[in-house]
């Protein structure tokens, strides 16, 4: 290691703007780190008690009594990483679809034998790189979906692996979940164009990553495990500022990424991208900035409001148990002690000890009901009541139809579909696509085939509310069928059946149900099939034929015979 004296490079002008760039977009988020801590207070808690307001000047402390909120969030980050991300991981959780240039998807069951497989292949192994071992997404795909439910926006990043020749455990792409509290992010036009992370990390890490710029790091405070930062930025091609923070030679050689690491005024490292490495999404957003807005906001003074509940409920019921006395003392009169088991000395003829708050006069049972309301407020914010659904509605013991249990399930796939398509459409289909790619670059699956190479890629999650909406084609086809078939019948009109391709219905049937692609026979194939039993059937036929010709033949000369037209 290089001692304090080796001389650093001069300060980069590209280091001096991106700086500049992320310190406005910091700027911008710090609007929202006020609400993200009282979020974070009361939702997802590390302490049990929390400052009611932010300032020094007037802040007190409140304790947390209320679990709703934490549990609601804990729920909700489930739901969607089952119904999203992890739905289907036996086989495959999710499925590729060819699309065109505009993104229609094409028909999965044209595209020949090998690229059918490929794509089926390909999502089994990446299924199975996100979602096992110690290096999988799960811990970084589980913080993004709390972070979404608690403070709108999340971030996760997939970086190649660093030890690519040998194809080791290292060459894997790996998974990086960055808190709210370490990115900012510029947006125009309704998108985000640029993501900065506050990178921290010690001395010795820094330098091990980037030996080439020992020099640089050695001029930090002594100490190998010392912290230092460094500032990444994750900038398109199309960005105003892209010439002035990639060097030309890196814009030479032509990418729509680009990444810059900055340390102190410096650039540290630059790097290029043929898809975007960071995945920054808010929840939804409405202020036209990057940062979104959460489930959790929705709930938040329903949730301090269920704190409050919580301890006025707790206090009555400690007086209804311990009720506050009165005693006599002569003349003297004492201050009023309405906490529990408090004694206030009067001057009143009663001799005995007697409450001041007789039983039942404390009405908790009003607190109580306010705070189960409050409750269900905070679950509806988080979308509870739609992630589960018992077996009867609340109150009936009268068992469901199978008919009342499907038309609740359309009606929950109906208003969750909204949710998770968005999910879908901002978090998995980049993430998979950047997964794809490092894969194909590092050469750790299979080429892509030919009949692909031109295509979009669309990708589908395995969830079971994806497949139950895209099987609406199925419940249209059965019907339509069915009435067919009572229509052949009741004309007595077995031509009617001629309008069915049934050929055509197999193959609806079998994308709709995202069956294995090899269970499946191409067109032709099946007509090879059909023409060798064809073949095979022909000798049959033709000997049933000439069976047939005899028989009537015969029967025709046993009529002649007796009717003595051959003897005459």
């Amino acid at each position: 290691m290089k001692t304090r004296g080796t001389p650093t490079p001069v300060a980069n002008p590209r280091a001096t703007l991106l700086r500049a760039r992320y310190d406005a977009a910091v700027a911008v988020r710090n609007e929202r780190e006020g609400l993200w801590r009282s979020l974070q207070n009361v939702v997802q808690p590390t302490s049990l008690s929390y400052d009611e307001n932010q300032s020094t000047a007037d802040s007190r402390q409140r304790r947390l009594l209320d679990s709703t909120a934490a549990d609601s969030l804990e729920l909700f980050a489930s739901f969607l990483m089952s119904e999203v991300f992890l739905a289907g991981t036996m086989d495959a959780a999710f499925r590729f679809v060819p699309a065109n240039a505009m993104g229609v998807p094409l028909k999965t069951h044209r595209l020949d034998r090998a690229a059918q497989e490929w794509m089926q292949d390909a999502a089994t192994a990446m299924t199975s790189i996100l979602f096992s071992g110690e290096r999988s997404g799960l811990p970084a795909l589980h913080n993004l979906c709390l972070d979404l439910g608690l403070y709108g926006v999340g971030c996760i990043a997939v970086w190649r692996g660093r030890d690519r020749a040998n194809h080791r455990e290292d060459a894997l792409p790996r998974f990086r979940h960055y808190p709210v509290w370490q990115v900012a992010a510029e947006m125009s036009d309704g998108r985000v164009d640029a993501v900065f992370i506050k990178d921290r990390m010690t001395k010795r890490a820094a330098i091990k990553r980037w030996p080439d710029r020992e020099a640089l790091f050695a001029s930090a405070q002594e100490g190998a495990d010392n912290p230092v930062e460094v500032i990444y930025a994750c900038v398109s091609s199309d960005d105003p500022d892209v010439d002035e923070l990639v060097s030309p030679g890196m814009r030479a050689l032509g990418a729509p990424f680009y990444g810059v690491w900055v340390y102190e005024g410096h650039v540290v490292a630059e790097e290029r991208y043929t898809s975007r490495p960071v995945i920054f999404t808010p929840w939804y957003s409405v202020d036209g900035t990057p940062w979104g807005r959460s489930p959790a906001m929705t709930a938040l003074g329903d949730v301090f409001m269920v704190n409050n509940l919580s301890n006025l409920v707790l206090r009555g019921a400690e007086k209804l148990v311990d009720p506050p006395m009165e005693a006599r003392d002569g003349a003297l009169l004492s201050p009023a002690r309405l906490y529990p088991g408090g004694i206030t000395y009067t001057d009143s003829d009663q001799q005995a000890l007697r409450p001041i708050i007789p039983p039942g006069a404390s009405r908790i049972e009003v607190g109580a009901e306010l705070l189960r309301d409050r409750q269900s407020r905070i679950e509806r914010a988080f979308f509870l009541p739609l992630f589960q659904s018992g077996a009867n509605p609340a109150g009936s013991k009268q068992p469901r139809t199978a008919y009342e249990v499907s038309i609740e399930k359309d009606e929950r796939n109906r208003a969750v579909a909204p949710m998770v398509l968005r999910v879908m459409g901002a978090v998995l289909e980049p993430l998979v696509k950047r997964l794809l790619d490092v894969l194909l670059r590092d050469g750790l699956l299979s080429p892509m085939p030919a009949a692909l190479a031109d295509l979009n890629l669309r990708v589908f999650s395995n969830s079971p509310l994806v497949l139950a909406l895209q099987q609406g084609r199925i419940s249209g086809l059965e019907r339509w069928v069915q009435a067919l078939s009572i229509v052949a019948q009741s004309t007595s009109d077995l031509a009617v059946l001629d309008n069915l391709n049934t050929d055509r219905a197999v193959r609806i049937m079998h994308s709709a149900f995202n069956a294995p692609a090899e269970i499946l026979r191409d067109e032709g194939d099946v007509e090879r099939v059909r023409e060798q039993r064809r073949a095979a059937q022909q000798p049959m036929v033709e000997a049933e034929a000439t069976a047939v010709n005899a028989e009537a033949a015969a029967n025709v000369m046993t009529a002649a015979n007796k009717a003595g037209i051959i003897g005459r």
